[in-house]
């Protein structure tokens, strides 16, 4: 035992030993204190503190003398005063580890000498700590909100005295300070240390510094503590703003939304400088009035997020905003490219254009030249290209900024030289250095020897210079005189020198050149490879480094993904081939949620490459899921809403492991049955969380069986629980459960209880009374309470019952009513015959005090007796039924929107009061009626069904009489569907259109008598064309009734429409009229499908409504009159309807309304038009009635604004109606269809007057010149958009013409636009037929009014100067149509524009060929000018597709006229032949010109046997003249016949500069012949 003693002491001093190394001073009260002893002495040492273990070891000096031993102790005091020995010593070479109570303070080390004695005692000790740590405090640094920093560490230093082991747990004040391990365990009498890890919690809501202390506290010994002080500072993320571009200048009225966002999507709040001129309204910015304010955009941040502000300064302007838009890409120039710049501005609220001119401007001209939109690259380099409009009255100024980079030119050797030497030499031995200008690439060289008297050769050596050293690349012996060309030698790139040298055995000369050093070439990146490893939620960064050198192309910059942000995010680098250059990127990733991300980013130069490959591995954050709840086991406490959390925050779910004893619903816990179940809390995390740890609790559900309910009976019979009062009345309750329990009941009503009545036995009531009784486990664990039952028993005495009255006897039912209410259920018998010998006997169930019998025969008498369950019996009464009859009806079926009609005949028998009708539950009130009374004698009620909805509709129809005290009752059934056909219109004798339909079925036609009528239907987008199949069928049905019905594929009716074929006018010719020989019918309509006239029979005719289909018209001659309620005249796009008179003496009158309606099917968008009446806006429809839609989205109608267009050129030219204007008479109008689709839409009104086609004259306002605006071009004034104000077509193969006048001066020209919105038709007066319903331009020079006057006379002349054979007409044609153009000339016109005899010329994006004349910068349809000026007139040409086309004069008589082709060079007399030619689509105007000269009536003789004169032109305008005969008069005029040169011939040659273009007579007179030469400059 002692040798074990003694081993395990060892170990613990050899494990203290071992220990004691590793521990420092900061765990010790003394360590390593020395002290020697010699004499007695007591050394006191005090502890400040809780000590642990004692070490020491002694040596000793001096002579051991056994006789007479000193002696060295070791003790302890608590006191300081009273000391027990530890150990005791003598001799001295030992150590010793001595175990200290914590409560001792003071050591004490006594040394006793022995006088004869010198030995002495050297001593080393220390004194431990109990517990200590190491360091004492930690910081663990900088983190971001939701991450976890990196883990610090400290050491928990122990010396435990006791007898027995302890331990020490650790706690913290900050509960997401976390550590590990929480406790450490010393061993009795041990000593040790333990490293402590401490992190910090990343679901820490705090942010900012945060300290926290650590104690370690000794479990046995609670004042044994050490602590440690953490500190962290918890930062949140930073975030920025970015401003919505395009809002540095805003119009008044504007409103920004989002005028800021931030990088986080977390809401912005805005203040401004100035609240006058922008406000802030919930979130927006409202522009009040112009001027500057200044807008703070604040995002407050959160428990993640820094809070961030920026400013910025928005205009406010009163201008219109706009903006540039610039698509051009100059990214990628080359050195000779030629870019045209095309820049336009737009509206920024319409974003439409506002044409605006665009200039350009550029930071420099060392790479690039201006030249209007054209920019030609001229040199490598990068330039900032400015677009700048300068905004005008209406729009603000804009600015936009383009970068353009030039390259070097396409296909060009890129290959920068670093060194480029020519010939040299050197001789013998010796050496020649060159210096290299840049890192080199490749060395090439040519070389040779040379003697030198006869001698020569050795290598030529060439070396590189690389970090202070010379390194051989080449030695050679070159060939003899001849340069041989050597290389390449590829260079180190720390090469700085290049030397040609030779050493000692070299003889002559050795000559190289053509030395040329290539740039080195090469792409390089610093890094391969970047990663991050981080947590959700965090940001990181890195950057990287490309190096390039000598690049054969623009370095291109690929990323594989779009998971990291680089900074810059420039997809090239350098400017092309030969650039060299270094270029950092920051490459960011801000990573939300877990995962792995990877970009792999290329350099390339077409040649050489470099990657980078970035990948980053985003770790998700841990959570764990907190539930202390306690679940009641009880399911009559079910359900219980469940209270787990995570410490994410995010929602926890629940699963149960046995639905069929709990359930989880809306995340509440049901317990449904007994038994044990577990129920888990889960929480599957997201993008930065990941999934928590499920807590399961495992519970036992217990469900209380109830027990059966008792029954509650009674001893005598009874009706319905009633009782008579002499009967038994004893009531038993019993409960069948076989479970123990007792019955509680009371007789009250009340819910009894455990403190209730306990039955016993049968008990006996007397009265009516309620029981209710509830029976109640002895075991309320695992059984509950039945439910409570009840049961009232009524105790009455037996009554008698009479029959008193009958009501409401009607031809098939009658009420019974009765005295008294019968207890319970009774009988009603009834029957026919007599009272005493009944037939048809019936027994009814009845109770109460009336009863209601439905199913009697009419006119009949029945007899009646009641009687109760208990033998009470009424006296026998009878009754007589009464009789309505009703016809039959049949299910009404129409479409929605459209209504039906029948008839139902009401008869009666032995009524003496009137008959009402009156409808009841009627759905959507779809049914109505004509009459609500009728004799007794009946009548006839009409039914109207008019559904609104789809689907079935009822309503009730009660006939009664009141005082019959009788009714019926007809029940009415409507079924709607969704099939809709509106008026059929007539489009030929056999064929009907049904327009603006949805037909789902077959169709059908049927003839008044029900038989069905052959046809076949042809659907067209949504118009059906029923085309009969007998000819001129329509024609015979005229004013007969047919029946359009639409079934389905069962042949079930689905909709059915009555429609009266109207009169129909037609004739198979296309010329002539035909005569409307129908009499006057009120009742009837008439179609009118060709040319018709009202020229037989009576004087007068009256028809109901009459229609004029597009094309067709109508003609009311002199004392005819044409009387009708409705007047339709169609049109489709470019064809109309119209109505005129002879002589102005017709007469048409309405009772009602004249309507135009307009068919659109061209699917365009805009479409111009003209009403000869007023018609109000409210009034406009589809022609089915229907709203178009919604106005200013759907349709919209405009008034060209000529009065806006006199007084400011070229702005406002169109004004938008509202809905409460009206449509003018004879003004011209645009129509805007939203959703470019087909239909038809009319436009009411009403004849200005009965005898409107008699007018001859209409007066419409026009607005001519401002004179404050006589500085615009004279061709932007006075125009108005005006229409024909009457229902007859005027001019142009009309019987009707008319002059158009202001101010007394005629209106010569009229600009008619074509249906297509793009080209017009201009013209005279009166050569353009003015047709109802269209409008046209005219321009005119003062305001007034524009009288339209009916002469039936040629229009008046336009001027005296101006004679028709004066007029020249060109006409172009080519596939797609025909364009004309006429210059007019008189020796009173002028070059400038003048209104009334010059005429603009109007296209847009034509369709058509165009063709016009220009004059003076004008392009003009009609162009008047001084004969003097018509010698050469340039031609404006366009063409809408590729192809042929043809230029013809129309009228020439008193002039030439020649056409110049530029591109061709040749030059054709239109007189003689038209001139054909190829073009290419789009617009010239500098390849035709026409020259206009008189006539040449003199007679021309060719000159007989002789060479012909040559007339030759040179470009600078001088004329040739060869092969002249000498000696001949010689004459030049101009086209009008002006001389400019005469003289008579000396050679046969001659040269002469011909002033101006146009065209020149050469008269040559010689021997009496005269010849002609033409020639054109």
């Amino acid at each position: 035992m002692k040798n074990n003693w003694l081993v395990t002491k060892g170990l613990v001093l050899l494990a203290f030993l071992c220990i004691s190394i590793a521990i420092q001073a900061e765990e010790y009260f003394i360590q390593n204190q020395t002290r020697t002893f010699s004499s007695d002495e007591n050394y006191n040492v005090p502890i400040n503190g809780i000590p642990g273990i004692l070490s020491y070891s002694m040596t000793e000096s001096g002579t051991y003398n056994s006789t007479c031993k000193s002696t060295f102790k070791v003790l302890a005091s608590t006191d300081g005063q009273n000391f027990s020995e530890l150990a005791s010593y003598t001799r001295f070479n030992t150590s010793a580890t001595l175990y200290l109570n914590p409560d001792v303070k003071y050591l004490r080390f006594n040394f006793s000498k022995c006088l004869f004695s010198n030995l002495k005692c050297n001593l080393t000790f220390s004194i431990a700590k109990a517990l200590s740590v190491n360091p004492t405090s930690l910081n663990l640094g900088d983190i971001f909100v939701g991450n976890e920093p990196s883990t610090k560490t400290f050491t928990l230093h122990y010396s435990n005295s006791a007898a027995t082991a302890t331990t020490y747990n650790l706690t913290c004040t900050n509960p997401y300070v976390t550590f590990s391990p929480a406790a450490v365990t010393a061993n009795a009498q041990s000593n040790g240390s333990q490293i402590i890890t401490v992190g910090y919690s990343n679901s820490s809501p705090a942010t900012g510094a945060t300290n926290a202390t650590i104690v370690a506290t000794n479990a046995n010994a609670t004042a044994q503590t050490a602590s440690v002080a953490v500190s962290i500072n918890i930062k949140k993320y930073t975030q920025t703003l970015t401003w919505k571009s395009g809002i540095d200048v805003i119009s008044e009225g504007d409103e920004v939304t989002d005028a800021a966002s931030a990088s986080t999507n977390l809401p912005v709040t805005y203040t401004s400088s100035n609240s006058a001129v922008i406000e802030v309204v919930n979130g927006k910015l409202v522009a009040k009035t112009a001027g500057t304010a200044t807008i703070t955009a604040t995002q407050a941040g959160n428990g993640v997020w820094e809070s961030v502000t920026s400013q910025k300064a928005i205009e406010v302007t009163q201008k219109v905003v706009q903006r540039i838009v610039w698509n051009d890409d100059l990214s990628r120039l080359r050195v000779g490219d030629v870019a045209t710049l095309s820049a336009y501005a737009v509206d920024n609220t319409t974003g439409l254009a506002t044409g605006l001119p665009i200039t350009y401007s550029m930071s420099t001209t060392s790479f690039v030249t201006l030249n209007g939109t054209q920019l030609t690259a001229v040199a490598e380099g990068e330039v900032v290209i400015t677009a700048y409009q300068a905004g005008n009255s209406n729009y603000a100024p804009a600015t936009y900024q383009l970068n353009a980079r030039v390259l070097s030119a396409s296909g060009q050797t890129c290959n920068p030289l670093v060194l480029d030497a020519g010939e040299s030499n050197i001789l013998t031995v010796s050496s020649k250095e060159y210096t290299l200008t840049g890192e080199p690439g490749y060395l090439t060289f040519d070389a040779k020897c040379v003697d030198l008297l006869l001698f020569w050769g050795g290598d030529l050596k060439v070396a590189q210079y690389v970090n202070g050293s010379w390194v051989d690349l080449f030695s050679q012996c070159p060939t003899k005189d001849t340069y041989t060309h050597y290389g390449p030698f590829q260079l180190d790139r720390k090469a700085t020198k290049l030397k040609f040298y030779t050493v000692t055995g070299a003889m002559g000369y050795k000559y190289f050149r053509d030395i040329k050093v290539t740039l080195a070439k090469y792409v390089e990146v610093n890094k391969s490879t970047i990663n991050f490893d981080m947590q959700a939620g965090a940001s990181a960064s890195n950057s990287f480094t490309v190096n390039y050198s000598n690049l054969s192309d623009v370095l291109m910059v690929n990323h594989s993904s779009n998971a990291f942000s680089f900074s810059p995010s420039a997809s090239t680098l350098g400017i092309g081939c030969g650039d060299k250059g270094t270029q950092t990127f920051n490459v960011a990733l801000n990573a939300p949620i877990g995962g792995n991300y990877e970009d792999v980013v290329t350099f390339s130069d077409g040649v050489n490459s470099a990657q980078v490959t970035v990948t980053a591995h985003v770790t998700k954050h841990a959570q764990s899921i907190t539930w202390n709840q306690d679940i009641n086991i009880d399911t009559e406490n079910s359900p219980l809403t469940l209270t787990a959390t995570a410490t994410s925050g995010l929602p926890v779910s629940y699963a149960t492991s046995n639905p069929a004893i709990a359930t989880i619903e809306d995340g509440k816990l049901v317990l449904v049955a007994s038994g044990n179940v577990s129920i888990t809390a889960s929480q599957a995390g997201n993008g930065i969380y990941e999934a928590a740890a499920d807590v399961t609790k495992t519970i036992t559900v217990i469900k209380p069986i109830a027990l059966v309910n008792p029954v509650i009976s009674i001893a005598c019979t009874t009706y319905n629980d009633s009782v008579r009062a002499d009967a038994n009345k004893f009531v038993t309750i019993a409960c069948s459960d076989a479970t123990p329990h007792t019955i509680y009941y009371t007789t009250d009503g009340s819910i009894p209880t455990a403190a209730s009545l306990v039955y016993s036995a049968p008990f006996e009531i007397t009265t009516t009374t309620t029981i209710t009784a509830i029976a109640i486990p002895n075991d309320l664990i695992y059984y509950k309470a039945s439910g409570s039952v009840s049961k009232t028993y009524v105790v009455f005495d037996c009554q008698s019952y009479a029959i008193t009255d009958f009501t409401n006897t009607s031809d098939q039912s009658t009420t019974i009513h009765w005295s008294g209410t019968l207890t319970g259920n009774g009988t009603l018998c009834y029957w026919t015959g007599t009272a005493e010998s009944g037939i048809n006997l019936v027994e009814a169930a009845v109770n109460g005090n009336n009863y209601t019998i439905a199913t009697l025969t009419p006119a009949t008498t029945y007899y009646f007796q009641l009687s109760d369950h208990y033998g009470c019996t009424s006296a026998i009464d009878s009754v007589t039924t009464k009789v309505i009859y009703t016809s039959p009806l049949e299910v009404f079926k129409t479409a929605v929107g459209s209504s039906t009609t029948q008839l139902v005949s009401v008869t009666s028998s032995g009524l003496i009061g009137t008959i009402t009708a009156t409808l009841s539950n009627n759905s959507n009130n779809t049914f109505t009626i004509n009459k609500t009374t009728l004799s007794n004698a009946g009548g006839d009620i009409a039914i109207t069904y008019a559904p609104t909805t789809e689907g079935a509709h009822t309503a009730t129809l009660t006939i009664a009489s009141d005082a019959d005290n009788t009714s019926h009752v007809i029940v009415l059934n409507g079924y709607a569907t969704a099939i809709t056909i509106e008026q059929p219109q007539v489009t030929s004798e056999s064929t009907l259109l049904l327009s603006n339909n949805q037909i789902n079925g077959s169709i059908y036609v049927y003839d008044e008598h029900g038989q069905l009528i052959p046809t076949s239907v042809k659907a067209v987008s949504n118009n059906y064309e029923i085309q009969f199949t007998q000819p001129n069928a329509l024609s015979k049905l005229s004013c007969k009734e047919i029946k359009i019905t639409v079934k389905d594929n069962a042949d079930a009716v689905l909709f059915e429409r009555p429609y009266k074929v109207p009169i129909i006018i037609s004739r198979d010719s296309t010329t002539g009229e035909i005569n409307i020989d129908t009499d006057s019918c009120t009742t009837c309509d008439i179609t009118i499908l060709s040319a018709a006239v009202l020229s037989k029979g009576s004087d007068t005719k009256t028809f109901r409504d009459v229609y004029v289909t597009s094309g067709a018209t109508i003609r009311i001659p002199a004392n005819k009159e044409l009387k009708v309620r409705n007047f339709y005249l169609q049109s489709i796009d470019d064809s109309i309807s119209s109505a005129y008179l002879t002589n102005n003496q017709g007469k048409i009158s309405c009772s009602q309304q004249i309507i135009h309606i307009k068919r659109i099917t061209n699917n365009s968008k805009y479409f111009f038009f003209s009403l000869p009446y007023a018609c109000a806006m409210q009034d406009i429809k589809l022609s089915n009635g229907k709203p178009i839609g919604v106005y200013g989205t759907d349709w919209m109608i405009k008034e060209y604004n000529g009065l806006q267009r006199g007084t400011a050129p070229q702005t406002n030219n169109w004004r938008a109606l509202a809905m409460t204007d009206s449509l003018v008479a004879g003004k011209g109008y645009i129509i805007a269809l939203g959703n470019n689709i087909e239909c038809e839409i009319q436009f009411p009104g009403y004849l200005r007057s009965t005898d409107e086609l008699a007018e001859t004259n209409y007066q419409v306002t026009a607005y001519g010149c401002d004179p404050a605006y006589d500085a615009v071009k004279p061709n932007n004034k006075g125009w108005n958009l005006i229409g024909t104000p009457f229902l007859s077509p005027l001019n142009s193969n009309s019987t009707t013409s008319a002059t158009i006048a202001i101010n007394g001066n005629n209106v010569q020209y009229i600009t008619a636009p074509n249906n297509d919105g793009k080209t017009y038709k201009q013209k005279k007066v009166n050569e353009q037929k003015l047709e109802p319903f269209r409008c046209f331009f005219v321009q005119v020079n003062t305001t007034g009014k524009l009288d339209f006057q009916i002469s039936g006379a040629a229009e008046a002349p336009r001027k005296a100067a101006v004679r028709i054979n004066n007029e020249v007409k060109l006409t172009v044609t080519g596939k797609n149509g025909s364009d004309d153009t006429e210059v007019i000339l008189g020796d009173n016109e002028t070059i400038d524009y003048t209104i009334g005899h010059d005429l603009e010329k109007m296209y847009a994006a034509a369709t058509i060929p165009q063709l016009y004349s220009k004059t003076n910068g004008y392009k003009l349809a009609f162009n008047a000018l001084p004969i003097s000026d018509a010698s050469y007139i340039p031609l404006g040409f366009y063409a809408p597709i590729a192809g042929t086309y043809t230029i013809n004069v129309v009228n020439n008589s008193d002039y030439g006229v020649y056409l110049v082709d530029n591109t061709t060079g040749t030059t054709t007399n239109l007189a003689q032949t038209p001139y054909s030619f190829q073009a290419n689509k789009g617009l010239t105007e500098a390849r035709f010109a026409i020259s206009v000269e008189q006539r040449i009536t003199t007679a021309i003789d060719s000159v007989a046997d002789e060479q012909q004169p040559i007339a030759l032109m040179s470009a600078d305008g001088t004329l040739n003249l060869q092969n002249l005969p000498v000696g001949a008069s010689i004459q030049i005029s101009d086209a009008i016949g002006r001389v400019i040169y005469t003289s008579t011939t000396h050679t046969e040659t001659l040269s002469f500069t011909l002033p101006i273009q146009g065209v020149y007579n050469i008269k040559l007179v010689n021997k009496g012949q005269t010849q002609i030469i033409r020639t054109i400059r």
